[in-house]
């Protein structure tokens, strides 16, 4: 239950949290600085190679990511191309570059790849167009990511967790439908009550954490990456 899955990519952040300054998060046991530039969003260990300084306190300038405790200005690619204290003509040696790590943006996130082989072009996705309007909100669940996904599919729950939001809805499960197709899996069936009534339940889960709920006309889409 410890192992993370690996060589596939992991939302670390809503895109729109991330703007002109750098910012560090926790995921994945570890931290990270993740910054834009005009190429795009990038991300690297938060500790600088230097001193060890939070590189998410640092700023963006001239396309480089700055440390805020000496200034060493670090390229897209990682590259210390900078050091103010030493002046523009010291060489600067190749142990003070930043190993930078794969970063994406897609669907309203800040991807980044964990694992050692080439990363895949982006993260899969549901077949859905995207929604003109992205709003949520934040959570830590004190769980195991595999609860989360578990979450997804587990219709059973509605009635109890979700009674007030599914009035009228039964926990008798019918019309159950399967799709396994190894990294991605979805299923259908309907809550039906003693009345008869039915209220259709759909899920849809995106290995590793990714997530798609429609109850009756409502869909939800939730993204999870482990902290730790």
């Amino acid at each position: 239950m410890d192992t993370l899955i690996t060589n596939t990519w992991y939302a670390v952040e809503r895109a729109a949290n991330l703007k002109a300054r750098p910012t560090t998060v926790e995921r994945l046991g570890a931290r990270y600085v993740l910054w834009r530039t005009s190429e795009g969003v990038h991300a690297a260990p938060a500790q600088c190679p230097h001193r060890g300084a939070n590189l998410g306190d640092g700023t963006v300038r001239n396309g480089c990511l700055t440390c805020p405790y000496h200034g060493i200005e670090f390229a897209t690619d990682g590259t210390a191309v900078h050091r103010p204290a030493q002046g523009n003509e010291t060489r600067i040696p190749a142990k003070a570059n930043l190993r930078t790590i794969p970063a994406t943006e897609a669907h309203g996130y800040v991807w980044i790849w964990h694992g050692n082989r080439k990363p895949t072009a982006g993260p899969e996705w549901f077949d859905d167009n995207e929604p003109a309007v992205i709003v949520g909100a934040d959570q830590i669940w004190d769980v195991h990511y595999s609860r989360f996904m578990e979450s997804a599919l587990d219709f059973h729950h509605v009635p109890f967790v979700h009674g007030r939001y599914t009035p009228g809805a039964g926990q008798q499960l019918t019309d159950i439908e399967l799709d396994d197709q190894g990294t991605r899996m979805a299923m259908s069936a309907s809550l039906t009550n003693q009345k008869g009534r039915s209220l259709a339940v759909a899920g849809e889960v995106i290995m590793p954490c990714s997530l798609k709920v429609t109850i009756g006309s409502t869909t939800f889409v939730a993204v999870g990456t482990p902290v730790d």
